[in-house]
């Protein structure tokens, strides 16, 4: 767990915050080595997520512990200067403003002055005395001229939209205490405790399954729908349910996040992709009409190939093979999947992604990469331009960039310094 905890570390943004699950039986000596990696000051939370298990004790008068209904989810930031937004939820009914009592409990001799003919002998009042006295005025001002045209949630709503003020009031109440207005709100502010989710999905048949609901909740919480750059990575991909978040959040806000997932078992293309499928383009029996429909996006799936050794190519021992280095330059160069059956060797053809033909002049001999060059020969025999513009991968290349524009082709060197031509 350690070393894939400090690689987690290593390709997390410098903005990046990490949520791991964990279990009861296991939360105490994960909390000890995200504290060792990311270090005690990114600590942010431990989330407590009900489990929403069977519970098997009634059939027992006597137990070893109660039952565990919850799992627990470690947030860290990589930068303890990492700040995030408050995480809050819709609620299905608005709520009216009230009055609640300004005093607070908590002692600060400072923060007891006289307000309304009132001083407290203990505790506190809420707000500095400058503003609370300024909040005293709003209201007088409300009942003298708004009052009675319109309620005070009315007159609230109707500074906020006109002034973008969120005014306080102050008031003395029917039974002689010091009140201040709290506002109507539309949502309620989330805390650690999160019993409103479960962690168990039910969409796909597969033991570890995510909720949906709690995924979309994090990604949400941590993300901006606007960002290009935001990038979500689930290590342990499963069936896939971090992906369906991902896209079901997009199509509800236009978000531009992209996902990606990592799975090592043989699953990974019948259960995991086979899911991200499933979200693209619909799924018939889904009682969710946005899911019936299908999210849209895309995503490529790709099998992890075999190691490039720097080391071995620097010293040009070890050449890989075309198509084991055809399989890495194509994806590094156009970020899209590779197609191996379109493969023309002969020809030094790659395939075609969105923006380009690409191909790659290689053979894993030094003798040839020394002599083959991106020339006017090489050029000419791609023939006429097709409408994208052609990407030619090679040691070393004779024509200069101005050339290579007006007859639509770039250029992108080998990724090793297998020039290291020393005679």
């Amino acid at each position: 767990m350690l070393p894939r905890l400090r690689l987690m570390k290593e390709l997390l943004k410098e903005d990046g915050v990490i949520f791991v699950q964990i279990g009861d039986e296991e939360s105490a000596h994960l909390k000890v080595l995200m504290d060792e990696v990311f270090g005690e000051d990114n600590f942010r939370n431990a989330v407590i997520v009900r489990r929403g298990t069977k519970n098997v004790q009634s059939q027992f008068d006597e137990i070893d512990s109660l039952a565990v209904g919850h799992d627990t989810i470690l947030v860290y930031t990589k930068s303890s200067d990492e700040r995030l937004t408050k995480l809050q939820r819709e609620l299905s009914e608005s709520e009216p403003g009230k009055w609640d009592t300004f005093w607070r409990g908590t002692d600060r001799p400072t923060m007891r002055y006289e307000l309304l003919g009132i001083t407290p002998e203990s505790g506190q009042w809420r707000w500095s005395e400058e503003r609370a006295r300024q909040a005293v005025e709003n209201y007088d001002n409300y009942l003298a001229s708004h009052s009675d045209i319109m309620s005070l949630d009315e007159y609230y709503a109707d500074v906020l939209t006109n002034t973008g003020e969120k005014i306080n009031f102050v008031r003395l109440g029917p039974d002689n205490t010091v009140q201040y207005y709290v506002p109507p709100r539309s949502y309620k502010i989330t805390s650690d405790v999160w019993m409103d989710v479960r962690t168990r999905g039910s969409e796909a048949d597969f033991p570890t399954e995510k909720h949906v609901e709690l995924l979309k909740r994090i990604i949400e919480w941590v993300t901006n729908p606007t960002d290009a750059g935001c990038y979500v990575l689930d290590a342990f991909a499963g069936s896939g349910t971090t992906a369906q978040a991902v896209l079901a959040l997009n199509a509800e806000d236009g978000g531009n996040r992209k996902f990606i997932l990592v799975e090592q078992e043989d699953y990974a293309d019948s259960i995991t992709a086979e899911r991200v499928r499933r979200v693209i383009k619909g799924v018939p029996n889904a009682k969710d009409e946005k899911l019936k429909a299908g999210y849209g996006g895309t995503f490529s799936f790709m099998k992890l190939g075999k190691a490039l050794e720097d080391e071995a190519l620097l010293k040009g021992d070890e050449l890989p093979s075309y198509p084991d280095l055809a399989r890495y330059v194509f994806f590094t160069a156009t970020g899209e999947q590779f197609d191996e059956s379109a493969v023309n060797e002969s020809r030094y053809y790659l395939g075609e992604s969105k923006q380009y033909e690409v191909y790659m002049l290689y053979k894993p001999d030094v003798a040839f990469l020394k002599n083959t060059p991106l020339n006017m020969p090489f050029a000419e025999s791609l023939g006429a331009f097709k409408g994208k513009t052609r990407l030619v991968i090679a040691s070393h290349k004779y024509l200069d960039d101005d050339r290579l524009r007006d007859i639509k082709i770039e250029f992108c060197q080998l990724p090793f310094a297998i020039y290291k031509f020393r005679v």
